[in-house]
Parts: structure tokens; C-alpha cells; sequence
């Protein structure tokens, strides 16, 4: 191209496109190159094809948001009639207290520290008893393997969910209504987040043995945990900070007994579906434990 001179065009000069080239190169050869499709201009998106629907209005969105609590209650009704009281324990347990209950006790926590202990100069001590009262979350491993291995009252997890709960609520009326000291605070801390750590390990165990059944529905059973969760700390983040503001944190503590009670009735209930072992089968079982050597 460089060493032929084309008429009206200077030696050098690049072709202007690929049609151009192969007409300069080859004269007698007609190229025909289609048009590309017209696309109409989009004022925030930039290109938009011409055929792309127009966006609802505000209206239709509003009403369809409105759909969507009676959807998310049929969903969870569907799952209810498969799993049955799975469903509600799963959601009183991540939805209700761990969801609600432990955000709005960790804010009325700091405050109950650096205000009522008059601990807001010692920020070393309040981080050593935030993890003082977190270790229940760290030796979750454990306590599953001691509900696998050990029927208590002939279950392996109802029972274990309604005692755990039982002393959560008893360490939340205790720092709602005893005067509060750092000796008596750390320990009802821990029980506190024992009665959210053991009730979590334990259906998310129910949830595993479910979802491997079930495992078309596996999805669901996640999405409806997961799902809980998020709607109850949605909920909490809202509400928390105005209930420390207008209560003292003490009665905050009165307050976040709720979900554990509301748990401890559950299990009570027996809601969560298990079948109790006859007395001959409630014995110490490390069969796991002695399988699993690396584990344990």
C-alpha cells in the first residue's frame, strides 16, 4: 500500500477503513459493507437498543414491593409444611435472637460498659471483656460434638437448645435488675452468648441433615436462614439505637430476654421435629469422636 499511489489519496495515507483498503488495493472488486443497527441513545445508561422496554413507573414499583412480605410469608408456609417446626425454630433462632436480639444487645452492651460501669477510660478492659464474653462463639465445635454425643433428657437438641436458652434469659434479668459490677457482668456476658452460639451450631446441624435429605429444597433451607437473619438485623440496626436512647441499658437487657424465652417455650413444645430415645439409648456415644481423631 505504501508504494503505490492511489488516486486522491498522498502517498502514506492509511486507508480510512477496511473498505477503503481492499477498494484501494483491489479497484474492479465491489465491497459491500452493512449498516450497523440503529441504537437510540439512553441519557444515563449510555447505548440502549431501540427495543428495550420502558422501566416501570413508581407507582408499579410501589405496589410491587408491597407483594413481596405475602410472598416471603408463602414461601416460608410451603417450607413449613415440608420441614414443620424446623421452620419456625430456625427463624425464632436466627431471625428473633440472633437477627433482633444479640445486635440490640451488643449496642446496649458498649453503652452499659463505658455509662454504667464507668469503664469508658479503660478501653483495654472493655475489649477484654467483649472477648471474654465472645469465647462461647469460639468453642462452637465443641459444644456440637457434646450434643452429638450426649442425649440430654433423651435429645440431642431440643434439650440442649431449651438449656442453653434458659440461662440466657437468666443472665439477661440478672444484668436487667442486679447491680452491676465487672465480676458478676462477665460471666452473664458469656451465658448470654452461649444461649446464641449453642442453639446456632445445633440447627445448623438439623439444617445440614435436612438439606442432605431434602437435597432439592437445600437452597431453600439456606435462603430462609440466611434470609431471617438479615431481615432481623435490618430490623435491629433500625430500632436499637433509639431504645438505648430512650431506655437505660438495664432495660434493654429486660427487654432482649425475649428471644430466648420465646425459644425456651419452643423447646418446651418440643416445635423442632426429634424423636425422643428410650432410656436404653440414652448413653454416652464417641463413635464420632474416635472416628474423627484429628477433629477431636
Amino acid at each position: 500500500l505504501l508504494g503505490h499511489s492511489v488516486p486522491g489519496r498522498s502517498v502514506g495515507q492509511r486507508p480510512s477503513s477496511p473498505a477503503a483498503a481492499m477498494s484501494a488495493t483491489s479497484p474492479a472488486r465491489e465491497v459491500h459493507v452493512e449498516a450497523a443497527p440503529r441504537v437510540a441513545k439512553h441519557p444515563l445508561d449510555g447505548p440502549m437498543p431501540a427495543t428495550c422496554k420502558p422501566r416501570a413507573s413508581p407507582l408499579a414499583s410501589a405496589a410491587y414491593a408491597m407483594t413481596v412480605p405475602c410472598r416471603l410469608l408463602r414461601f416460608a408456609h410451603d417450607l413449613h409444611k415440608e420441614f414443620g417446626g424446623f421452620v419456625t425454630v430456625g427463624i425464632l433462632q436466627y431471625g428473633v435472637q440472633q437477627g433482633a436480639g444479640d445486635i440490640t444487645m451488643r449496642l446496649a452492651m458498649r453503652y452499659f460498659l463505658k455509662d454504667t460501669l464507668g469503664l469508658a477510660s479503660h478501653p483495654g478492659l472493655m475489649q477484654n471483656i467483649h472477648t471474654a464474653a465472645e469465647l462461647p462463639w469460639s468453642i462452637k465445635p465443641i459444644m456440637g460434638m457434646l450434643s452429638d454425643a450426649m442425649p440430654l433428657l433423651g435429645f440431642h437438641r431440643t434439650s440442649y437448645i431449651g438449656l442453653a436458652t434458659a440461662l440466657g434469659v437468666f443472665a439477661y434479668l440478672g444484668l436487667g435488675s442486679l447491680t452491676p459490677c465487672i465480676a458478676l457482668t462477665v460471666p452473664l456476658l458469656m451465658l448470654i452468648n452461649l444461649s446464641s452460639a449453642m442453639p446456632d451450631i445445633i440447627i445448623d446441624a438439623a439444617a445440614a441433615g435436612l438439606s442432605r435429605d431434602n437435597q432439592e429444597r437445600a437452597s431453600d433451607i439456606q435462603s430462609l436462614l440466611n434470609g431471617a437473619l438479615a431481615m432481623g438485623g435490618v430490623i435491629a440496626n433500625g430500632t436499637s439505637g433509639w431504645l438505648v436512647q430512650w431506655l437505660h441499658p438495664q432495660h434493654v437487657f429486660l427487654l432482649c430476654a425475649i428471644p430466648p424465652f420465646l425459644l425456651v417455650v419452643s423447646s418446651m413444645l418440643r416445635v423442632l421435629p426429634e424423636k425422643r430415645l428410650p432410656p436404653c439409648e440414652r448413653k454416652l456415644d464417641i463413635t464420632f469422636m474416635k472416628r474423627h481423631k484429628e477433629v477431636t
